[in-house]
């Protein structure tokens, strides 16, 4: 366990919101504990922190950033961050939040459950494009596998512009002309 670890926990719940509503404290905790992340208990109190929507959205945004560049120590670890991505962007409602878990997720695009709702978000027509977009750099990043080329296909049937470039990879792929959903 890291040394003063509670402490730090307790510095981030504590730390104040200025009148701009920013709580730099909290990015300060994140930032004395990031070299931690193969610490079990600091990884834990980032996971917290990552899946309550009701938490600072900028650090929960600060941990993405960290989960999408940096890898995850080890594979438990990895397993870990991308469950907690998973199940956060099922019920996320921030919209910023969203579009970085969208971003993340292809980082973390080898376990089924982030496969599973890449594919929710990206057919789910009311979504904002940004996270449909966010999440098809995962599934792209899969290959033209069959289920994953008619994933592409689904979403190339609609009009909007996450079609549009869904029959573009498709027309990559070899399967499907620009210009339309069918060759």
């Amino acid at each position: 366990m890291v040394a003063g670890l509670a402490e730090q926990i307790a510095a981030y719940h504590a730390a104040p919101f200025d009148a701009k509503g920013e709580a730099c404290g909290k990015i300060q905790v994140l930032e004395e504990l990031e070299d931690h992340l193969g610490d079990r208990d600091v990884l834990a109190f980032f996971l917290a922190i990552l899946g309550n929507t009701d938490e600072y959205d900028m650090a929960r945004c600060h941990l993405l950033k960290w989960f999408g560049i940096d890898p995850a120590p080890d594979a438990e670890a990895h397993r870990l961050i991308g469950e907690c991505v998973a199940d956060t962007l099922r019920r996320e409602d921030d919209w910023l939040v969203k579009c970085w878990l969208a971003r993340v997720s292809d980082a973390y695009i080898d376990l089924p459950v982030i496969v599973t709702v890449s594919a929710e978000r990206f057919r789910d027509e009311a979504e904002s494009e940004e996270v449909r977009c966010g999440v098809m750099s995962g599934l792209k990043a899969l290959g033209p596998t069959a289920e994953v080329m008619e994933l592409f296909r689904a979403v190339a049937a609609g009009s909007d512009e996450v079609a549009k470039s869904a029959r573009r990879i498709l027309k990559e792929w070899g399967q499907e002309s620009e210009s339309g959903p069918f060759l």
